[in-house]
């Protein structure tokens, strides 16, 4: 098994929970600030019809990295129903995007974090395999992972996760499972409730 094949399984295992889900589901908010869990989901997909230049021009009109993911997810999601995103999700399955600089983790991580962006607010339960857990916990505690995921600062704290050998870092402790870990690192701050630990509440201030 390849990062690829990872985030191949992980695309259809998400297709599969969206697929199940109610319109009301969808507009729920998800953990993303100002998206739904429809827009998270569409956000998914733009990758795989979106060429790196005219993302690059929607950055420039947009005033950003962040502001052109926000707008362009909205947009999809707007004029699209959840059954064509479905299906985008499962037809790219295999499809091999990376930002610029970044390798096959990336990838994993996006769609690993958005899908429990959306599983959470809905209180649908998953165990992220250990190999994926631990691919994504160390990208985010990375030069790389600071530059994609800056809201989540590590700096100056020890993390440890309790459900698997992985620790980073040093300074004060902050520990939990490595699901509520890394959707914490990756600026999550509903996560940061599901850890312990003396570096618990530096963490939950840098937020």
């Amino acid at each position: 098994m390849t990062i690829w094949d990872d985030i191949a399984g992980e695309r259809r295992q998400l297709a599969d929970v969206l697929e199940g889900l109610t319109e009301v589901q969808l507009s729920e908010p998800s953990l993303c600030d100002g998206w739904t869990i429809k827009d998270t989901a569409a956000h998914l997909t733009t990758t795989f019809h979106t060429s790196m230049p005219k993302f690059m021009v929607q950055m420039l009109m947009s005033g950003g990295f962040n502001n052109a993911n926000r707008k362009a997810a909205i947009r999809e999601a707007s004029h699209r129903s959840i059954s064509d995103i479905v299906e985008e999700l499962r037809a790219n399955a295999e499809h091999r995007f990376t930002p610029p600089g970044m390798g096959a983790e990336a990838p994993l991580a996006d769609i690993v974090m958005h899908g429990q962006d959306i599983r959470r607010p809905l209180a649908i339960e998953r165990d992220i395999p250990e190999g994926e857990a631990r691919v994504i916990l160390d990208l985010l505690v990375s030069k790389k992972g600071k530059f994609a995921w800056p809201r989540g600062g590590v700096g100056g704290l020890r993390f440890e996760a309790t459900d698997m050998e992985w620790s980073s870092g040093s300074g004060p402790l902050v520990s939990g499972d490595a699901e509520a870990l890394l959707m914490a690192i990756g600026g999550r701050v509903v996560a940061v409730e599901d850890l312990t630990g003396d570096g618990v509440g530096e963490l939950r201030a840098r937020f």
